[in-house]
């Protein structure tokens, strides 16, 4: 199976903290983001991912180059005015399906991920599914109604009130996901835009829920994360994490 993650964001909120690295190179007990989820994603067996970096992205290759991982990656250095397009350029990327699209800036149980990855392909063909968390740590969360079946009933505010956010993970077909790439990379403003327009045309979009998951935004979060997951049992020598 294959993986797309989207790690091309400014991080603006950590350089106004100053943080000057770059956001998937923030570490979490000395791992960078980028490094976790390409862990997470070969645990779960992932064979194949393509990433999206800032075209200042460079050092990011650098630091998966010293990785030894086992699985086939790829990337592309492109600036993007939004999440929408981001996840667009990742989609294209990616060519035939079905697999699995991730933000960067994720820290969770990896355990959880092959759950999520079993349990997703069990839905219909044609289906998207999205990871949800009760664990709400954003400052603006995607909220999500769920019918008993976990499908998908609202988004956004009118799904309130909702124990249920996005957590960043989708999962789907090429069929899965052409209506939300059809139109071009500036069809929407924002990624949940495109969401929302799913779930009100009816297209059939499910979710699998994980536990705590956070979303890296602020050196706060980091703290947080911190606190809640333990470090990875096998981290590269210190001389391998030098970042350029």
């Amino acid at each position: 199976m294959k993986a797309g993650i989207i790690a091309a964001g400014e991080g603006r909120r950590f350089r106004e903290q100053g943080w000057s690295m770059l956001k998937p190179l923030v570490p979490i007990h000395g791992t960078p983001l980028i490094e976790i989820a390409f862990r997470a994603m070969e645990s779960a067996g992932i064979e194949e991912i393509f990433c999206l970096f800032r075209t200042q992205g460079q050092p990011i290759v650098d630091h998966l180059k010293k990785c030894p991982f086992k699985l086939r990656w790829s990337y592309q250095l492109k600036d993007t005015a939004s999440s929408y397009e981001t996840f667009y350029h990742v989609v294209r990327g990616l060519g035939s399906g079905p697999y699995l699209i991730s933000t960067v800036d994720l820290v969770y149980d990896s355990a959880e991920l092959k759950a999520f990855l079993a349990r997703a392909s069990h839905f219909p063909k044609g289906s998207l599914v999205l990871g949800v968390t009760s664990f709400v740590h954003d400052e603006k969360p995607l909220w999500v109604a769920l019918g008993p079946d976990q499908k998908v009933l609202k988004l956004g505010d009118q799904a309130v009130p909702t124990p249920w956010v996005t957590a960043g993970l989708y999962f789907g077909s090429e069929k899965a996901f052409a209506p939300l790439v059809d139109g071009g990379p500036h069809r929407f403003s924002a990624l949940r835009e495109g969401l929302s327009m799913l779930v009100t045309q009816g297209v059939p979009t499910y979710t699998v829920s994980l536990s705590t998951v956070i979303d890296i935004d602020t050196p706060e979060d980091v703290e947080i994360a911190k606190k809640i997951f333990a470090p990875h049992p096998n981290p590269l020598p210190k001389g391998e994490r030098e970042q350029g």
